[in-house]
């Protein structure tokens, strides 16, 4: 299907691009370094150092998801809220590819259809944040912007932005990336996967939904005992990470095989609510690049943002280049996603819609911590299917923060974490996250949404071709 080229509404039409254009524009959450000279010595340094992702990757990943885009496949989006460079070690990255690989086969099984998966990792190292300084223990401290930029203990030294960071964040992606080459084809079943990691033990007593996914938990392992190696279950994600310390991403771009511009340290790129503003240095540099795009969609954009926001970052209509994250919250999805998708279909744009339902539904414990409640989780996922079904339109994606490690970040679930069993493993630096079982969990329980949603598109998609003759 062809697509319908936008007609752009004045910011930045006729206007060139070039890697560093964007510091022509004002840059949000960028840090703030004491050594200028110190960063651009890393920064020259960067430039020179192999990229750490092959253009041709990035090519193949716009492809799937343009697929999704046209109505067939599913988007999972899922990772850590921050990566720490403490945390990049064999076995956690080895939980963490076989949780993505489970919550696939789980979406794949549902939907019968194809799972591009993208993981939040190989460079998710940078945080934006609300206030530039924070109050710890009666100190005036910078606040913990990533391990790119500073460290989260709650000093001045650790706190001030560091230029080496830099290459760090880089030395840790490219092992990250390693890592993945090496898994890349293989099968779930070579990372050890049995009953144990499919959290049978998070079942208690056998409601009608445990018995079923113990009964869908058997069905995949019979499929997977069976089928030649890696032909069900073969490993193969794509990494990606928030673009937001423009410098780094700039430093990291460069022509690709087919002489367009792309950011080489990751296949996908996305942009956060707090980024996006339309006349922002963030817009000017991601408009410029090839690479598949997301851009993060709150409570406060109106219709006629949203149309600009596509018209700037997706001027060609191409499937596959963008996707609309959208983050309202349970109790705001159903007055704020209705016209939006309107907006959309007006501008008869083709964008993936993806469901972010972490962010928006972030609560503070009694005790003063940062969480989330699973079954707020799970609401908003369920309201974004029903409103797209009822609007004529589609969700093409999940995005979550979560990891394959059990912590106790979330509240609720099979596991039933309570308040006080929140500082027992609570590992995050930033955002709590959904834990191995909750994630497991929680895409099975929109199972039910997922099938409905994929036989209602083969049923359109059988109609069109009776039409057609």
């Amino acid at each position: 299907m062809t697509a319908r080229p936008i007609q752009l509404n004045g910011h930045f039409k006729d206007k060139r691009w070039s890697t560093w254009s964007w510091r022509l524009k004002a840059a949000a959450q960028q840090p703030v370094y004491d050594t200028p000279d110190a960063l651009n010595g890393v920064l020259e340094r960067l430039r020179q150092m192999p990229a750490l992702v092959r253009s041709s990757e990035c090519a193949s990943l716009r492809e799937q998801l343009a697929q999704v885009a046209n109505g067939w496949g599913f988007l999972l989006h899922a990772g850590d809220c921050a990566e720490r460079f403490s945390d990049i070690h064999r076995q956690e990255l080895t939980r963490k590819v076989r949780a993505m690989g489970q919550m696939g086969l789980l979406v794949q099984h549902a939907t019968q259809q194809p799972v591009v998966q993208v993981a939040r990792m190989a460079g998710q190292f940078a945080k934006p944040r609300s206030q530039g300084m924070e109050t710890v223990n009666g100190v005036q401290l910078p606040v913990y912007r990533g391990d790119i930029v500073n460290d989260v203990a709650a000093n001045a030294d650790a706190r001030r932005s560091d230029p080496q960071r830099l290459i760090q964040a880089y030395l840790y992606s490219s092992a990250v990336l390693n890592q993945l080459r090496a898994l890349n084809g293989e099968s779930l079943m070579s990372l050890g996967l049995g009953e144990e990691e499919w959290h049978l033990s998070m079942l208690g007593d056998l409601s009608y939904e445990e018995r079923s996914y113990r009964h869908v938990v058997n069905q995949l392992n019979s499929i997977l005992k069976s089928s030649p190696v890696g032909a069900y279950d073969a490993i193969n994600l794509f990494v990606s990470h928030e673009g937001l310390h423009l410098a780094y991403e700039e430093s990291l771009t460069g022509a690709g095989d087919d002489h367009h511009p792309y950011n080489l340290s990751t296949h996908y790129l996305w942009l956060g609510e707090r980024t996006r503003q339309l006349d922002g240095a963030h817009i000017e540099y991601f408009r410029g690049i090839h690479n598949p795009i997301g851009v993060k969609i709150g409570p406060n954009c109106k219709p006629d943002e949203l149309k600009e926001l596509i018209s700037l970052l997706n001027p060609n209509n191409e499937p596959g280049r963008l996707t609309l994250i959208t983050r309202f919250g349970k109790d705001r999805i159903t007055q704020c996603l209705p016209p939006l998708i309107e907006a959309v279909q007006q501008m008869d744009a083709r964008v993936i819609w993806s469901c972010d339902p972490m962010h928006g539904n972030g609560i503070v414990s009694s005790q003063g911590i940062k969480t989330r409640r699973f079954q707020d989780i799970l609401s908003e996922v369920r309201s974004a299917f029903d409103i797209h079904d009822a609007e004529g339109s589609r969700l093409g994606g999940l995005h979550l923060e979560c990891t394959g490690s059990e912590v106790t970040e979330c509240l609720g679930g099979s596991v039933n974490i309570e308040e006080a069993d929140l500082s027992t493993n609570y590992t995050s630096a930033c955002d709590p996250r959904l834990n191995a079982s909750q994630s497991l969990e929680l895409v099975f329980m929109i199972s039910d949404c997922l099938q409905r949603q994929a036989l209602r598109g083969s049923y359109l998609k059988a109609e069109e071709m009776r039409v057609s003759g």
